[in-house]
């Protein structure tokens, strides 16, 4: 993938996103969800804070190599809305707006993968590649569609 790498060997997008995600400790258990659609070490890293009681600043201890950026994510405080229903609302839109965004990072990195390998296709090979580019291209627009509006 092309995207910009932190010193800590997580993609800078993925750590903004665990920033945003840290924002809400009851999602916590939900970010093994996330897993398959990060990076490797942001995919071990969403699994062991998931699985994990330990608190957040040893977890990132072990899995972010880079002190500075586990001390940054490790003073993320956590938000708190007027109401438990307010707050549910908006750590749950914060989830759907993560995952969306992984999930089109994810597509956007195997589509730069088929095109490579449409470049050196021939014949039936090179019509299957176009055709899982194609859906590639469709899947991302969906995700590009705004998200319904969370409901009380």
């Amino acid at each position: 993938a092309n995207t910009p790498v932190a010193p800590a060997g997580l993609p800078k997008a993925e750590i903004d996103m665990l920033r945003e995600l840290l924002l809400y400790p009851e999602l916590r258990p939900r970010l093994a969800e996330l897993a398959e659609f990060a990076s490797d070490q942001t995919r071990v890293l969403l699994e062991s804070l998931a699985a994990s009681q330990e608190p957040v600043a040893e977890v990132l201890a072990r899995h972010v190599p880079d002190r500075k950026i586990a001390a940054r994510l490790t003073r993320v405080a956590p938000v708190q809305a007027p109401d438990a229903e307010e707050q549910a609302q908006r750590a749950e839109r914060t989830f759907a707006d993560v995952l969306k965004r992984l999930k089109r990072r994810h597509i956007r990195d195997r589509q730069r993968e088929v095109r490579q390998e449409i470049a050196g296709a021939e014949g039936e090979a090179a019509i299957d590649l176009l055709r899982s580019h194609g859906n590639l291209t469709r899947r991302e627009m969906e995700l590009r569609r705004p998200a319904p509006p969370v409901r009380p």
